[in-house]
């Protein structure tokens, strides 16, 4: 809804007056349209402007595809385990991944961007977390900025989670700036009770850009997939691990 009224304060000024109420009564209708689903499914959680990226453009008319290139591959014993490493947008290779391995993947660890300024996001579309959708720029202490990092990790645990087996897990690093907005979108997708612990993970020691204190620590966040298919009130991992996935 955001992202429409963005939209429309671009092009307003040359709309007639009998356009302007056209898209006055329009924007009424998807106004009441949206508070009758609010108040049917009375949720509680996060509200976000869905940011659109690159690759959603090119996937209308483009579909990834896996190409191998024997001349990289590095040959090992028959009958040990194949790793694959796969080059290019996370989103296009998880998407692609969940055509072959749907519900075969024991283990997920993602390690995205921490949203601590735009330095940290090298992805296609270089105006991601820069700009809303109006062309306006995020300032780094603009509340708003986390929409647009919701939004890019919100489509990637998406997929993550269909990618894990029953017995599967994901672990997701993450430090202050983005921890909470991370519990809230995880717990939305994986369930709550599928919430397995959040680690501490201690640091070299902390950052140039600390202002107040010393941060010398980040988190993992682990959820697993049917967290009633742990071992009793222990979640551990042994030999039967199968496959694991790095973002």
């Amino acid at each position: 809804m955001l992202f429409k009224l963005m939209q429309m304060e671009k092009d307003y000024r040359n709309l007639t007056q009998e356009e302007l109420l056209i898209k006055i009564k329009e924007l009424e209708k998807e106004v009441k349209k949206l508070n009758n689903q609010i108040i049917k499914d009375d949720r509680y959680g996060l509200n976000w402007i869905d940011c659109p990226e690159a690759f959603e453009e090119e996937s209308e008319n483009k579909i990834p595809i896996l190409e191998e290139v024997k001349g990289k591959a590095i040959s090992n014993d028959d009958g040990k385990p194949t790793h694959i490493l796969i080059e290019g947008d996370n989103y296009h290779a998880l998407t692609c991944l969940n055509y072959t391995h749907k519900g075969k993947i024991d283990v997920i660890y993602i390690d995205p961007p921490y949203n601590i300024g735009n330095s940290d996001f090298t992805y296609k579309d270089k105006n991601f977390l820069m700009e809303y959708p109006n062309g306006k720029p995020i300032k780094k202490d603009d509340p708003l900025r986390h929409s647009s990092w919701i939004s890019f990790i919100n489509k990637r645990l998406q997929l993550a989670k269909d990618l894990l087996s029953d017995r599967g897990v994901i672990f997701i690093s993450i430090d202050d700036n983005e921890q909470a907005n991370l519990k809230l979108i995880s717990d939305s997708i994986f369930g709550e009770k599928n919430f397995v612990t959040q680690f501490i993970r201690k640091g070299s020691g902390g950052r140039q850009d600390s202002k107040h204190y010393a941060i010398i620590h980040d988190y993992i966040l682990c959820y697993a997939k049917n967290i009633n298919k742990g071992t009793s009130n222990n979640y551990h991992f042994d030999n039967q691990i199968n496959s694991c996935i790095f973002v």
